[in-house]
């Protein structure tokens, strides 16, 4: 995991309920990342996107994820890898180098 920031565009998709968000969350700007750990591919990496409406969510082995950012002003995403016998490594993204598209 490496960088402090995160830039590009997102769309608007009104509709995601295809990848498992509802209600209201099944539309908005989606952000979809990648974590991993060179050299300690058994690590395991938790996501969470602070001032989120969720808590931290384990990635798979594919260290693939996709968040929902309402805010970029207020938001980051905060990824957490531990590994046995070794101290965790805490990354946050930065997300206000992203340009966000609205409905």
């Amino acid at each position: 995991m490496g960088g402090e920031g995160v830039t590009g565009t997102l769309k608007y998709i009104a509709d995601y309920s295809d990848a498992g968000f509802s209600g209201e969350e099944a539309s908005g700007n989606f952000l979809a990342l990648h974590a991993s750990v060179p050299g300690l591919e058994g690590a395991t990496i938790t996501a969470q996107v602070i001032n989120g409406v969720h808590g931290p969510v384990t990635l798979d082995t594919d260290g693939c994820i996709v968040v929902r950012i309402a805010d970029k002003s207020t938001q980051k995403v905060q990824f957490t890898a531990s590994y046995t016998g070794f101290d965790d490594v805490i990354t946050t993204l930065d997300l206000t180098g992203l340009t966000v598209n609205n409905a």
